[in-house]
């Protein structure tokens, strides 16, 4: 980067729970960027899938990206801390970049840029399963969407009535495929090299996050206002009722979000510690009343003798 006469490359920006901070960028590419952070007492506070908000990278004092980024993996060198960050916005604008590097020709950047934007790293078979799950779920949106239009016309009852007998059907249809989807990422990533995941990810997400975006868990899960996936109002999302959103579709997705297993393990601890308070309660009292009977016959035998 420094080729391109853009100078020292530095990034700055805040994360909720470690602060404001100023980094030294050690290398960038279109999916992400590795920062060089000093270790202090708050290090320990940064955890792999921590967000990033309000980050800014420039280019001696040139800015070349503004937006968000997510921790992706964190590793000590001496007295630094070397911190992978995955852009979650559009992501580096290559083409400006490189049009900025007057040491260059015009062939040499847009080899440059070529390099970049190339998928031959990206599977085969991943692109046709992301290309597939993406016409599905366009395809599910278009005619919900359609079909919601259809009765637009109803009285608000009638309306609300109809809309739930189709969430009721379609819902099971869409977690079925949804759940199927989750099981087939999962074979996909577990095949993937260390070095893969970026790429694959960046390009998943490219594809499928303005889609995903519709259900109000997944979209807040994803966004991390408060720098990390379950605050308060994911809870809240979770513990209410699910099928939110404003959309047929988007009540679909949602119900999906809200039955995957990070969500249902959540939803289930309420029960879990409802049941253990109750019980330890129970407990209580029964040691409560087992002292008073013990007083009482105590205080039944003093009084006879």
């Amino acid at each position: 980067m420094q080729d391109l006469g853009l100078g020292e490359i530095t990034a700055y920006g805040a994360l909720a729970k470690f602060g404001a901070f100023h980094a030294q960028v050690e290398d960038v590419s279109a999916y992400g960027l590795a920062l060089i952070i000093p270790i202090d007492e708050r290090v320990p506070l940064l955890l792999a899938g921590d967000r990033l908000d309000e980050l800014t990278v420039l280019g001696g004092a040139t800015p070349i990206f503004h937006g968000s980024a997510m921790v992706r993996h964190i590793a000590e060198r001496g007295a630094n801390l070397v911190v992978g960050l995955e852009l979650t916005d559009a992501g580096l604008d290559l083409a400006e970049i490189y049009r900025r590097g007057d040491r260059l020709s015009f062939a040499e950047r847009l080899r440059a840029v070529e390099r970049e934007t190339r998928l031959e790293d990206i599977s085969p078979d991943f692109k046709a399963w992301v290309a597939e799950l993406r016409t599905y779920l366009e395809t599910m949106r278009s005619f919900l969407d359609s079909e919601e239009q259809r009765l637009s016309s109803l009285d608000l009852i009638t309306r609300q009535e109809t809309l739930q007998q189709y969430l009721a059907e379609v819902a099971p249809v869409l977690v079925e495929r949804m759940n199927r989807a989750a099981e087939e990422l999962a074979s996909f990533v577990s095949g993937l090299r260390p070095d893969e995941h970026g790429v694959h990810r960046a390009f998943l997400r490219k594809h499928l996050l303005p889609l995903i975006r519709l259900s109000p868990i997944l979209r807040r899960s994803h966004d991390k206002p408060f720098g990390y996936a379950g605050d308060y109002e994911v809870m809240n999302m979770l513990y209410r009722e699910h099928a939110e959103g404003d959309s047929l579709f988007s009540r679909a997705l949602n119900l999906y979000a809200a039955q995957e297993p990070a969500a249902r393990a959540n939803i289930n601890r309420i029960e879990y510690l409802g049941r253990t308070i109750r019980g330890v309660i129970e407990g209580h009292k029964v040691a409560v009343s087992a002292w008073r009977a013990s007083v009482a016959a105590r205080r039944e035998r003093s009084s006879s003798c």
